[in-house]
């Protein structure tokens, strides 16, 4: 317990709670006899005491010779537990378990060490004013709206000691952690804290009169563990929560239990807000930010740009998906995130730190205001996190000059966003039954070149067709229920511009409160003739369950058709073959790197977006294909010039080897195939102990798949080797770098190959004459353009880029197929990049270069690699996209009337529909009616539960836990309904 002002507040923590002296004194022992052992995460199907749980799994694990049950909240009450056993017995153990009748899910406690704080010191210390001048929120407590009554949780390092007269209310705190103590020695929670509801003169929090309660899940030396955050969230739930707010995120989109978690959270009515994190490139977004019902915030500079170091989107937990995808529009807003005060450790001063660690708060705070301006007593009727993130996004302003995947709808604006909250109040006022609108995001598709650069990268270049089809992902949001299904989606084209493909996925029903809908768009191929710009109206039916309301928006889509490129400008860039992360630890291509966790994937619009741009600037029009190459009977390969494969981590089939030759020799395809290195012993030699955790981390593969690139190389005689070099370039005058690349082992005599001097090995000489690019004809038919290294095409890699060099090979090489003519290297001299080609550009007289070849991965490797490479193979199909054709309006929308906001953005009136389908089945009808009914009971006693809820966070009560087990029945009832899978795309 802990003191304050007179009043006793309780201190929490996950081990003692509602435990005695004697028994706490057994639980220290058993946590020193366990220490070292496998940690086994064990999800059970009802929530009860800890104790009970722990009791149930001993039961099933009698034949086991030493398990330790660790005391996982055992006082209070949970949905899982904690199984401490030898490493040796970690399988037996699983196996039995999930024979239990009462055990859903066995995986390994993952230790977070990759979820990081998402903040970073600042040297200077300049005075801007407080933010909540900056925002302008005075105005608002004026108006009576400082936070009442609003409860933030702040999940994050704990408080600092002595932080009683810096708030207006008592600080509950909780500790999950194994530290025992809830007071930040880090000082990055005592930081966010202050921002929020801190009265500390000079930087004063936003939300004065909210309530904190403190969740330290973070270790002084920033050690967390999934376990840790599934019980604090289970505490938040019980302890009547309405915000949640984490700085913190890391590549963890697969953490199944933790992703469960928060969607359970979020469907108990929470809101939760969380940072996306600080890796300053695209398609880097944090968990769980990027999830749909999270509140994801990005980060600017003082002067409103982004920041530089805020992460982007596009979402790519969806490229793993079985039906082919894009990512989602993350962040979802952005805020001040470059020197932002608040207090130090000790409340002692103000100090300035930079990062969407500290851009959350400013939110989290807002929000406070936001739900302060809502009476209590009807909060949760009218508000769900649905109809807050509405609020958000359609208050933001957007920022000039800045893409969709970096701001999301905008700049954070409290106001605006406040009379969104009292416009729903007031309508809920005047009619209880008030429908509100669903909310898109994004709020319309223009990919015409006038909306550049906001929607990047989809108007960067026209449609046409024979093109694949482009797809883009629409989230969704239903603020009027947590479950909901999609009951029409309807193409009405403008009047004579019906030339479009509308081809959607989707799940039949969402859940919590959000949905994505792929779209993927293409011309018809009747329409190669037309020129001019094409739109139409994207018109969306969804219906609430249980209570059947019918909520409807509207999608206005503008894009530009033209006629077919020439083919010698179309180029394929091959997806399919990039493992999507983070299936495992797989290896940075750079080795200098200090963190050797590869977990951003490699995308023409992410990592390769420079090349990608490079590539549009300079004429050519360039398609994704995210099929294998078995699949190219499916389309002309005729039609494109070029195929991009870069930096492959999947295998190629036997069969795809064999399409790829085919397409070379007979399609007169340019082959682009870059590497990067692939050595047995550095993959074992990056092997190691994590530090806080003692997790043993092993590389399953190289930074390329080698010996798979060697496997389609080899009937065009050319192979990479095993050894690792880094140099420089010198082209165009530049010493372009590269960075743990490999060399090329084996060339055709009539190839040409450009070498590399002074390059190293770690531990050896410099070496001279490494052979690294190679460009030949395949006999009278295709090409072939290899390099060992993807350093200067990955923006993720400073230093001088090679964009141009490889966009003139391309050209000169895609010219001599065209025109049945040798290889002109003056074509490349011409353009200036290659200052030193007549030195280093020779004819390959010999075959053989040094360096050993890879043809095949060893067996223990390969074994590693196996359960990473199915899951990328279970998202392959010869299907452009297991897909459903749009329903086409019989009428057509007058091009006038449909509107594309442009600086702030607000939604559009909902379009007139057809009417609801109604083709359902008898067996079904009865089915969903009967899940209706239960759904409908479920949500009324938890309703009725929570009016009587009871604030005295110091006891758990029998009704408690009566309403923790009917949310677990609906959650359970609700999986049942949608899958297991809930992600936008189940098929």
């Amino acid at each position: 317990m802990v003191a304050v002002n007179g009043s006793v507040i309780p201190f929490v923590s996950r081990r003692h709670a509602g435990l005695g002296g004697c028994e706490q004194l057994l639980l220290v022992t058993l946590l020193i006899v366990c220490a070292l052992s496998e940690r086994l995460l064990v999800e059970l199907s009802d929530y009860s005491l800890g104790w009970e749980h722990a009791k149930y799994v001993r039961s099933g694990l009698f034949d086991v010779r030493i398990v330790c049950v660790e005391p996982s909240a055992f006082g209070l009450w949970s949905d899982h537990i904690v199984v401490m056993v030898a490493e040796s017995d970690a399988e037996h153990v699983k196996k039995n378990l999930l024979s239990l009748d009462r055990i859903e899910r066995v995986e390994e406690d993952r230790p977070v060490s990759t979820r990081r704080l998402q903040s970073r010191p600042q040297k200077s210390f300049s005075r801007p004013p407080s933010d909540a001048e900056f925002y302008n929120v005075t105005a608002l407590h004026k108006q009576g709206y400082r936070g009442q009554n609003v409860r933030v949780a702040i999940f994050d390092t704990g408080i600092s000691a002595g932080y009683q007269p810096f708030f207006n209310h008592p600080v509950q705190l909780t500790d999950w952690t194994h530290d025992e103590s809830p007071y930040d020695s880090v000082g990055h929670g005592t930081f966010i804290a202050g921002l929020v509801a801190g009265k500390v003169r000079g930087c004063p929090g936003l939300a004065p009169d909210a309530e904190i309660l403190t969740f330290r899940v973070f270790t002084g030396s920033q050690t967390s563990y999934t376990s840790w955050f599934l019980d604090a969230f289970n505490y938040a739930m019980q302890t009547g929560v309405d915000i949640i707010s984490l700085s913190i995120g890391g590549p963890d989109h697969f953490d199944q239990p933790f992703t469960d978690k928060v969607n359970e959270v979020t469907a108990a009515g929470i809101i939760f807000v969380s940072a996306i994190g600080n890796d300053g490139l695209f398609g880097s977004v944090n968990n769980p930010a990027d999830m749909m019902d999270v509140v994801g915030i990005g980060g600017l500079e003082r002067n409103t740009n982004i920041a530089s170091f805020s992460s982007r989107g596009m979402t790519t937990s969806e490229l793993r998906l079985p039906i082919p995808s894009y990512g989602r529009v993350k962040p979802d807003i952005v805020t001040i995130a470059r020197e932002l005060r608040g207090p130090g450790l000790g409340f002692r001063r103000c100090i300035s730190l930079s990062g969407t660690s500290v851009a959350t708060p400013i939110v989290t705070g807002s929000i406070a205001l936001l739900l302060s301006a809502i009476p209590e007593e009807r909060r949760r009727t009218v508000v769900s996190p649905a109809a807050v993130k509405r609020a958000l996004i359609r208050g933001s302003k957007r920022i000039l000059d800045s893409s969709i995947y970096e701001q999301g709808a905008g700049f954070l604006d409290v106001q605006a966003s406040l009379d969104e909250m009292l416009a729903i109040d007031a309508e809920y006022m005047n009619n209880e039954r008030y429908e509100m609108q669903l909310q898109l995001l994004p709020f319309y598709l223009d990919f015409t070149a006038e909306d550049c650069p906001y929607m990047w990268p989809f108007c960067k270049q026209p449609f046409y067709a024979t093109m694949q089809p482009v797809s883009v992902n629409v989230t969704i949001l239903n603020p009027n229920s947590a479950l909901s299904e999609v009951r029409e989606v309807l193409w009405v084209p403008s009047h004579g511009e019906d030339v479009l493909l509308m081809h959607y996925t989707l799940p039949p029903r969402f859940w919590p409160w959000a949905g994505g809908l792929g779209l993927h768009i293409s011309v018809k191929p009747e329409s190669d003739g037309f020129k001019g710009k094409v739109s139409g109206l994207l018109n969306i039916t969804v219906r609430s369950i249980p209570s059947g309301l019918v909520s409807r928006a509207s999608l206005p889509v503008r894009l530009e058709v033209r006629s077919p490129p020439a083919r010698e400008k179309r180029i394929l860039w091959d997806i399919s073959h990039n493992l999507a992360y983070p299936p495992g630890f797989i290896p940075k291509d750079n080795l200098d790197s200090k963190d050797p966790l590869d977990w951003l994937g490699d995308h023409p619009h992410t990592n390769f977006h420079g090349f990608h741009d490079a590539l549009v600037q300079n004429g050519y029009f360039v398609e994704i294909w995210d099929k294998p190459f078995t699949c190219f009977t499916t389309v002309t390969i005729e039609e494109y010039s070029t195929l991009l494969i870069i930096d492959p981590e999947d295998d190629f089939s036997s069969a795809e080897s064999e399409e790829l030759e085919s397409a070379v020799r007979e399609g007169h395809v340019v082959a682009v195939i870059v590497a990067e290195w692939y050595n047995l012993k550095r993959i074992d030699d990056l092997a190691f102990e994590e530090g806080n955790t003692r997790a043993f981390w092993k590389a399953v593969g190289g930074g390329a798949n080698v010996p798979a690139i060697n496997k389609i190389l080899k009937p065009f005689g050319i192979a990479f080797g095993d050894r690792t070099y880094s140099g420089f370039l010198p082209i165009g005058g530049q010493r372009v770098p590269y960075k743990s690349g490999t060399s090329i082992t084996k060339f055709p005599e009539d190839g040409f190959v450009l070498v590399g001097n002074d390059f190293r090995q770690v531990d050896l000489a410099p070496e001279s004459g490494i052979p690294v690019f190679g460009m030949s004809k395949a006999g009278n038919e295709g090409g072939l353009i290899v390099f060992g290294d993807s350093t200067c095409l990955d923006t993720e890699t400073p230093g001088v880029r090679c964009y141009d060099f490889f966009i003139k090979a391309i050209g000169t090489l895609t010219r001599a197929v065209v025109d049945h003519n040798d290889i002109n290297l003056a074509d490349l001299g011409e353009t200036g990049m290659m200052a030193r080609v007549d030195a280093n550009l020779k004819s390959a007289r010999h075959v053989q270069f040094p360096g050993g070849d890879l043809f095949e991965i060893p067996v223990e490797l390969k074994r590693l690699m196996e359960p990473h490479l199915a899951e990328n193979r279970k998202r392959k199909s010869c299907e452009a996209v297991r897909e459903t054709p749009l329903a086409n309006s019989e009428l057509f929308v007058d091009q006038n009337d449909i509107v594309f906001p442009r600086i702030a953005p607000a939604l559009l009136p909902a379009q007139q529909l057809a009417a609801l389908s109604s083709g359902m089945g008898i067996i079904s009808f009865i089915k969903t009616f009967g899940a209706i009914l239960v759904l409908a009971f479920c949500a009324l006693a938890i309703s009725l539960l929570q009016k009587k809820r009871n604030r005295d966070t110091q006891s758990i009560t029998a009704n408690r836990s009566f309403s923790l087990r009917l949310a677990k029945a609906f959650r359970n009832l609700t999986q049942s309904l949608l899958g297991r899978n809930r992600v936008w795309s189940e098929p």
